[in-house]
């Protein structure tokens, strides 16, 4: 998890601009290499290096002028341990290494000032606690924490 996150807008190439401090158990694989790169995507290669980054990784993702970056979220899937040249895949070599897909990736991003609060209709300054499902206390599970 990382503690900011920010991109600009598509007049910047909706660059990675903000990347606070990482804290979780996969390991940072973005701080060092993807920290203010570009967007990416198949019909615009932002990475600013010699290779296209998109094709040969299959997918948009915030890449490095080279190696094209550690990370890649919205790489292939490939339902774990695969053999193909490029690191294609959905990847987070910190946590199982460059040639491993996972078979599940969830990144979201959620206002750090006030979470899980919100305004409610009747107030612009009385905050409520969310009480939906979705924000309860999270259930054990083996996952990595990214």
């Amino acid at each position: 998890m990382y503690d900011s996150f920010a991109i600009t807008d598509e007049s910047q190439k909706y660059a990675m601009s903000i990347l606070g401090t990482y804290s979780g158990t996969a390991g940072d694989d973005l701080t060092e290499v993807h920290s203010g790169a570009n967007f990416s995507t198949f019909d615009q290669d932002n990475s600013g290096g010699t290779y296209n980054c998109p094709f040969y990784l299959k997918g948009g993702w915030w890449y490095a002028k080279w190696p094209c970056g550690e990370s890649n979220l919205n790489g292939v899937y490939h339902n774990g341990s695969y053999d193909e040249k490029y690191a294609e895949g959905i990847t987070w070599p910190n946590w199982r290494g460059s040639k491993y897909s996972m078979k599940y990736v969830h990144m979201a991003i959620r206002p750090k000032s006030n979470y899980p609060y919100r305004k409610t209709a009747d107030s612009s300054t009385l905050l409520t606690r969310i009480t939906s499902p979705q924000h309860s206390k999270p259930k054990p599970n083996n996952h990595a924490k990214l």
